[in-house]
């Protein structure tokens, strides 16, 4: 019920229609302070909000269906109501145009006109970004039939007079210009700071400010700045169709900057160094209605295990480095409830596994004779645990079909198939499968998934054991708590370009059993924690590692949030070949204002301490120091 209630507030507050409210002061029980006030008192100002008998808001109380069927009526009233207001505004206009004399059409006054003009125009805009809201209230009032028919309401007649606001929106739209152009303008800055006796520290993403790997703040200032520009069809075209264009410094080289999918160079180890300002087509793809297909430049994702884009860039927020979309050119249709898919990949190169062999040559010889990709990897990161004979695959073809299907009213799955394919290296090409389940009890849910990968030469497998994966999870969630516990194990040359989770500057560890634990909690609508642990086993040999993050997110004021953490992580007994006392601590804090949903200005600090894990040329052994980082972004 309260997820439904946060929907239907949702609703209100991006239906336009807020700045029309009276100002008022809010519930005596809700504090200015709160981060909810301002839109608690604007709701009370249209009258969506009553309140109790007694005056107050009482926001931690259960909200009854009733109340629930209230709320909804009053939101469709208040959007026939605006409309035919803007019916009563338009009629008025004509009856100024038809009324104007034009004696003296030298001097004629529109002051009025235009100011009426403009009205309009925002009043049209408003109701052009109901559709997805009408759609909504459309459901909930159906969910409340019965409260709203008890109350007196005319459901049905409710719904028509819905689906004739939706028949207008749509009018509304088709008029709308051919093209629209969005975007976002990104700077992101970094400085490093080391302790006496060390080189700089490395963050969790095993990376350090640029300039000078023995330097310290001034010397590895870095300075990134990215520009997106988006562009859609509007409604008035016949084909749908996007594109994305991204310049800046921030992709440049592979090496610089946050990386990219087609370079084969390492980035465990490497600065944030800026490289030359230079453009690419992130995006370009249309949709072919009468094949329900989409062909160019698109995103995959098929899951954790199979195929998904970790995000390295832990720092930095944007839509383009966490979604979690590899990039293919190619075509994908939809055939019913399966999705078939084929294209290129443009050369992005992958590593079977290792940080090198088995206890050697760390981060000189990074995916085992070859370079990481950032972004499409196949088994470990970082190359923990060197395959035999199985160096690595530059992925220049991808060809698959997933498929999803219901398991009763609760259940779900998943089914995928996907033939990664390469021109060179110890195998050409490697097969996924992987199968996914979940069963949603409501706050209670199951997860679990298998999967296999094998590694061939052409039509002849080259490797067909120890290259298996499963999982199982449980989740348990309430109103103020999400607890998730599992277990995973993936065998030594499972490949995938996937992401199964972070180990201190690693990433998609193999050869390991892993459980994990994970929570959020939420202790007052200001103050909330959380807190993960991972134990793992390895397989096919001795050792193990333990990891545990925990931290606070604080609401200091409506507009200023905090968070700060602490995660430890240590290797033991030999795994993967570190040495005792290898491992990786980290403290951070980090800070953000709220200006709004269109720009975002965060800092963060953390220090760090990584011990015996990576020798990056200049770095030494051990690094320890600290990762200043800060962002300001603007979307338009």
């Amino acid at each position: 019920m309260k997820r439904t209630y946060k929907y239907a507030l949702s609703v209100v507050l991006s239906l336009g229609l807020v700045g029309s409210a009276v100002a008022q002061d809010s519930f005596p029980d809700v504090q200015d302070s709160h981060w909810a006030a301002d839109a608690i008192k604007r709701l009370k100002g249209l009258t969506f909000l009553q309140g109790l008998p007694n005056g107050n808001f009482e926001g931690k109380r259960a909200i009854t269906r009733y109340e629930m069927a209230s709320l909804v009526y009053a939101i469709y009233a208040k959007l026939v109501c605006f409309d035919e207001e803007v019916d009563v505004k338009i009629k008025k206009l004509e009856e100024k145009i038809n009324g104007m004399k034009v004696e003296k059409p030298s001097t004629p006054d529109y002051s009025d006109i235009r100011s009426t003009l403009s009205a309009l125009k925002n009043d049209v805009g408003t109701i052009k970004s109901w559709g997805s809201d009408i759609t909504m209230l459309k459901k909930m009032s159906e969910s409340y039939r019965k409260e709203l028919s008890s109350l007196g309401m005319d459901v049905d007649d409710m719904k028509k007079q819905l689906n004739s606001l939706s028949a207008r929106v749509k009018a509304l739209e088709a008029k709308t210009d051919a093209i629209r152009m969005t975007g976002d303008a990104n700077f992101f800055t970094a400085a490093g700071l080391k302790e006496r006796g060390f080189a700089t520290g490395l963050n969790q993403d095993g990376r350090y400010a640029g300039g000078s790997n023995t330097g310290a703040g001034l010397d590895t200032l870095t300075v990134l700045h990215e520009l997106g520009l988006q562009f859609r069809n509007g409604a008035s075209s016949s084909t749908e169709w996007g594109a994305e264009l991204v310049l800046g410094n921030a992709i440049s080289n592979g090496l610089n900057g946050f990386g990219d999918q087609a370079s084969n160079v390492p980035l465990l180890g490497t600065p944030y160094n800026g490289g030359n300002t230079a453009a690419y087509l992130n995006r370009a793809w249309a949709k072919l209605d009468a094949y329900n297909a989409v062909v160019g430049r698109q995103g995959l994702k098929l899951g954790n295990f199979i195929g998904q884009r970790f995000d390295n860039t832990s720092f930095f927020e944007n839509e383009r480095y966490d979604n979690g979309e590899h990039t293919f050119d190619g075509a994908s249709i939809n055939l019913g409830p399966v999705k078939a898919f084929i294209g290129t990949m443009g050369n992005m190169r992958t590593t079977a596994s290792g940080v090198g062999n088995v206890g050697g040559n760390q981060g000189g010889n990074q995916g085992g004779g070859g370079n990481q990709s950032a972004k499409t990897l196949v088994g470990s990161e970082n190359s923990i645990v060197q395959p035999i004979n199985l160096n690595g695959l530059n992925i220049l073809r991808v060809m698959g079909l997933t498929t999803g299907f219901k398991l009763g009213e609760k259940g779900s799955s998943n089914l995928s198939y996907v033939n990664y394919d390469g021109d060179t290296g110890a195998f050409n090409r490697f097969e996924v499968f992987g199968a996914d389940l979940n069963y949603d009890f409501g706050s209670f849910k199951l997860m679990g998934g298998l999967g296999k990968s094998n590694a061939k030469q052409n039509q002849n497998v080259v490797n067909d054991t120890n290259n298996a994966r499963w999982n199982a999870a449980a989740n348990f969630k309430t109103e103020t708590l999400d607890l998730t516990v599992g277990v995973q194990r993936v065998e030594r040359f499972y490949f995938a370009p996937g992401d199964w989770g972070r180990v201190g500057i690693f990433r998609n560890l193999t050869d390991v059993t892993t459980t994990t634990a994970d929570a959020n909690l939420t202790l007052t609508d200001r103050l909330g924690v959380f807190g993960n642990y991972a134990k793992g086993k390895s397989i096919s040999a001795t050792g193990e590692f333990d990891t545990y993050r925990a931290g606070v997110n604080l609401k200091l004021t409506p507009k200023w949030n905090v968070m700060g953490s602490f995660e430890d992580t240590r290797f033991m007994g030999g795994i993967y070949g570190f040495g005792a006392g290898s491992g990786a601590k980290f403290t951070t804090v980090g800070l953000d204002y709220n200006f709004g949903s269109n720009r975002l200005f965060k800092i963060w600090y953390q220090r760090s301490d990584v011990r015996g894990l990576v020798t990056p040329p200049g770095l030494g052994a051990n690094q320890k120091g600290g990762f200043i980082a800060a962002q300001y972004s603007v979307k338009f």
